[in-house]
C-alpha cells in the first residue's frame, strides 16, 4: 500500500527539516548563551530510516499512518531537544560533520522509543 518514497516524501522529509530547524534553533541559542556549547551529531536519516522501515512492515490505513507519523515527529523533538540540554550542545545532522563532534544517535533513539512505549 505504502511504498518508501512516499512516507519519506510526504512524512519523513518534513520530520527532517523540523531536525534542522532544531539545529538552527539551537545555533542562534548558542550565539546568544555565554557558556560554549559543544557540537554534537545526529544521524537524522538512519532514525527516521528506522522509523520508515518498521512502518512499511505494517499494513495500516492513512489514518493510522499520519497519527504515528505525527507522534514519531513529537517523540524526536522531544528527544533532541533533550539530549541538547543534557549535553550543553548544538545539535547538526551527522551529514552536516567531518570529524570531531560526539555523535548522540543512539541515546536519542533510545528517548525516542522510550516515548513510543
Amino acid at each position: 500500500m505504502w511504498n518508501r518514497r512516499v512516507i519519506f516524501s510526504r512524512y519523513i522529509l518534513p520530520l527532517i527539516m523540523g531536525g534542522v530547524g532544531v539545529a538552527i534553533t539551537l545555533t542562534v541559542a548558542w550565539l546568544w548563551y555565554d557558556a560554549p556549547l559543544q557540537i554534537a551529531t545526529v544521524n537524522i536519516r538512519k532514525l527516521t530510516q528506522d522509523f520508515i522501515n518498521a512502518q512499511v512492515k505494517q499494513d495500516m490505513g492513512e489514518p493510522a499512518l499520519n497519527k504515528r507519523v505525527a507522534e514519531f515527529s513529537q517523540q524526536l523533538d522531544k528527544a533532541l531537544q533533550k539530549v541538547a540540554d543534557e549535553h550543553h550542545a548544538v545539535l547538526v545532522p551527522s551529514e552536516a560533520v567531518i570529524v570531531g563532534a560526539k555523535d548522540v544517535t543512539l541515546e536519542v533513539n533510545n528517548l525516542t522509543l522510550t516515548a513510543s512505549h
